[in-house]
């Protein structure tokens, strides 16, 4: 993109949506407008504009009760749903500008990534609606709770990921034999909204965890067949090795799952022993050089192997704990610290590149590339 002044602002409101995904604060709120300006000079389309009324009304709606004079306490004890209405609004519109901005950045980001968003946060919105019904403390409420936290994330991530890939000017090919890497735009994800919401502890968390345990594994298994389209459309070797790397990891998960009853840390005990998946997005990220969106694959490899080592920490000092040779106060400090918060980010962006490679920009949709 020729225009520095775009890409400040796309940045902009890349930065807001991944620091701060609902504007509380009117700082936030500025930047995210500040992109959708971006998005309007990255497309040409007035759209996004217009989306600036939609981020107004959501800094009114979360501040209503601040702005309108009158007892505030009174009303919230008195007229409860009166109360929680702004809040409700403020939802809605935040939902709705989710779903618009990848909509209007589809001529710059491609329709594939357009679809992953948009089915993200209908995996959230759907996780929503059995919330509003069951108690706070049941079982359900547990279960949907996670899945609305986890697929919120990716929604945030690939919301994010939309203003950072308007920014650049890509001549990216369309796979021919994209079927099997469709698998693994469906896999990473679902790893990713798995991983980040595992139960630190069992508990009365058996259901959720299970829930949790099953889509990490049906998220294991569609990435390897999706590291094996890419594989075939060009990947290489990079993207075999990667494949079986992925299908190493399945022991792997219910290993760890074996673990956390033992040493009472579902997400430590889960959590250090995903070695191997974190080393196949890495090997396949920065493998693969004939590929497209180079620059963006190998990013997400980088992620996946910073991740790597914090993981690996944390693998060691468990494995020295179940054999008495060390005795850490904490294994899964090092987990916590370098690993977790990168796995999600890593999974999204691999996804998200392999979205766009499935469907890219329609400047550039008729071109193929031969397996």
């Amino acid at each position: 993109m020729k225009d520095p002044l775009g890409v400040f602002l796309l940045a902009l409101g890349f930065a807001s949506v991944f620091l701060a995904p609902a504007p509380l604060e009117i700082t936030s709120a500025a930047m995210l407008s500040a992109g959708l300006v971006g998005l309007h000079r990255a497309t040409g389309k007035r759209a996004a504009l217009f989306l600036i009324a939609g981020v107004v009304a959501l800094w009114v709606l979360q501040h209503f009760w601040d702005l309108v004079p009158g007892d505030t306490y009174k009303i919230s004890n008195e007229h409860k749903t009166l109360y929680m209405a702004p809040a409700f609004l403020a939802n809605v519109v935040l939902v709705a500008l989710f779903a618009a901005i990848p909509i209007v950045a589809r001529p710059r980001i491609g329709t594939g990534l357009m679809v992953l968003s948009l089915a993200s946060l209908a995996m959230c919105v759907l996780a929503k609606g059995p919330l509003l019904v069951a108690e706070k403390e049941d079982t359900l409420a547990l279960v949907f709770g996670a899945m609305e936290r986890g697929w919120l994330g990716v929604t945030v991530r690939l919301v994010a990921i939309a203003f950072f890939a308007a920014a650049f000017d890509t001549q990216t090919a369309r796979l021919e034999k994209r079927g099997l890497v469709i698998a693994g735009v469906i896999g990473a994800p679902l790893f990713a909204a798995a991983y980040t919401t595992l139960p630190e502890h069992w508990g009365n968390n058996g259901a959720y965890g299970l829930l949790g345990s099953g889509a990490l594994a049906l998220g294991l298994v569609l990435s390897a067949i999706g590291f094996a389209g890419v594989a075939r459309a060009g990947g290489g070797a990079g993207s075999w090795m990667a494949m079986a790397l992925a299908i190493v990891q399945l022991p792997m998960l219910f290993f760890g799952l074996l673990l956390s009853d033992k040493y009472e840390s579902v997400m430590g005990a889960v959590g250090a022993t995903m070695l191997f998946i974190l080393l196949a997005i890495g090997v396949a990220g920065v493998t693969a050089p004939q590929m497209g969106a180079r620059a963006a694959r190998g990013f997400a490899g980088i992620l996946a192997l910073s991740a790597l080592f914090g993981t690996l920490v944390s693998f060691a000092l468990l494995m020295g704990a179940v054999m008495n040779v060390v005795h850490a106060h904490d294994p899964y400090s090092p987990l916590h610290r370098f690993a977790i918060p990168l796995v999600g980010h890593a999974a999204v962006a691999w996804a998200a590149c392999l979205a766009y490679l499935v469907a890219p920009p329609a400047s550039v949709f008729g071109a193929k590339v031969a397996a």
